[in-house]
């Protein structure tokens, strides 16, 4: 079997670590950095990986272990020795894993050897808690705590609550969300809105279990300052995956009604994906194509550097259940002193309070309307990012919320609860 270093704590993911999900490296190089001794276990290959920060975690010390690199061979081999050390518990585990639901992108045999391959490793480095982010790795960690009868916990962020909570429903009572967290020493999420939700769907001996952790964020690298105005137009910045619900189409509806009315502005999106095309084509007819420009995919790095440039962040999501957690490049773009607008997405009040710290914008209407009064007004944008970036600092300093996570991941952190 491969070598590993000793670890803890063994973080059960399904791809590690990914551009959309820079706060879970995050997570994890901080926790290293405390001392948390972690192996992040990726349930599939390395292929796709995001690749700069791979290269921060190398930084840190920190190699993933990928269990279907090398497939199927690694995986099989890792398999072969759980079942062959816990034969009973296997075959009552296949049990579990059949019976219960499966998430979209899942199959239930593959759910069962990872939990076999995954029990073999926990046990390989001495861990003492299996942790699943997300629904997929947090259903085959808890099948690997049954195995190796290791304390487990998870994280639930977004989808994993509000989508796949009502698919695990159907399937009974003993696959409710409530029921899953029971199995849990604790179930951490990212905001006040999903903690509501998961308590109010747990029994009242539970509720405890359900622990509010911020992403927060890092105000070393995100260190609020700015650069010197510039002659130039302002400029509108915006970051994310290029689909439907992130609403990169609202933005540049908005920005063509501030072309029509004469607003002088530049408009740099960074992302990609599935609906790149089709924007770029709504940004030509709306005759945008000198005003906005798509930088597709860009690191961690130089989000920060647009951030710094920026005198304007716009996050256009649309509320659909299951999309929205809080959105870590919000509290990135207020770290850096950016005035930010966002709609009304289902936790952005935890974060922004209207005209003080930032704009909520409730509709199309009030996209453009957020954005002139900003673009018409510096005096505004720079109160508004002074009071974001003291927001960030106040209650989403990552210094503090990850000692509520590196407390809660000690081997009784859980049982004492944080609430």
């Amino acid at each position: 079997m491969a070598p590993l270093p000793p670890a803890d704590v063994v973080y059960f993911l399904s791809e590690f670590p990914a551009t959309s999900e820079t706060f879970v490296a995050g997570e994890v190089v901080r926790l290293r950095g405390r001392g948390v001794r972690l192996l992040p276990l990726v349930l599939t290959n390395s292929g796709g990986v995001d690749r700069h920060l791979t290269a921060v975690l190398e930084s840190s010390g920190i190699t993933p272990y990928y269990l279907m690199d090398r497939a199927p061979a690694r995986l099989l081999a890792w398999a072969a020795r759980g079942l062959l050390r816990h034969p009973l518990r296997a075959l009552l585990v296949v049990w579990t894993s059949y019976r219960a639901p499966i998430a979209p992108g899942a199959t239930k045999t593959a759910r069962w050897v990872k939990a076999l391959a995954g029990a073999s490793i926990v046990e390989r480095v001495g861990a003492h808690r299996v942790h699943g982010h997300w629904t997929i790795p947090g259903d085959v960690a808890l099948l690997v705590s049954r195995i190796t009868r290791v304390t487990l916990s998870h994280s639930a962020h977004a989808h994993d609550i509000w989508d796949d909570g009502p698919l695990y429903a159907k399937a009974g009572a003993r696959w409710s969300l409530g029921a899953r967290i029971a199995r849990t020493d604790f179930t951490a999420t990212c905001t006040a809105v999903g903690a509501e939700y998961l308590r109010e769907r747990t029994a009242p001996s539970d509720t405890h279990k359900v622990q509010l952790v911020y992403h927060g964020v890092d105000l070393t690298v995100f260190d609020g300052r700015t650069m010197p105005g510039t002659a130039g137009p302002p400029i509108i910045a915006s970051v994310g995956r290029l689909v439907g619900y992130k609403g990169f189409d609202r933005l540049l509806a908005a920005c063509g009604e501030l072309h029509a009315g004469g607003h002088q502005f530049r408009c740099v999106i960074a992302g990609n994906g599935s609906q790149r095309a089709a924007l770029e084509e709504q940004a030509r007819s709306l005759g945008l194509a000198e005003r906005v420009e798509f930088l597709g995919a860009v690191s961690q790095g130089r989000v920060r550097e647009l951030l710094r440039t920026a005198d304007i962040f716009a996050l256009c999501g649309r509320h659909e259940a299951g999309q929205f957690g809080l959105p870590n490049v919000l509290l990135e773009a207020m770290a850096m002193r950016t005035a930010t607008v966002c709609t009304r997405l289902p936790s952005v009040a935890e974060l922004i309070e209207h005209g003080a710290n930032g704009l909520i914008a409730d509709g199309d209407p009030q996209i453009a309307d957020a954005l002139k009064a900003l673009l018409d007004d510096p005096t505004l944008r720079r109160r508004l990012a002074d009071a974001g970036r003291a927001r960030i600092e106040e209650r989403f300093d990552a210094d503090a919320t990850i000692g509520v996570l590196e407390r809660l991941l000690q081997p009784d952190g859980g049982q004492n609860g944080l609430c």
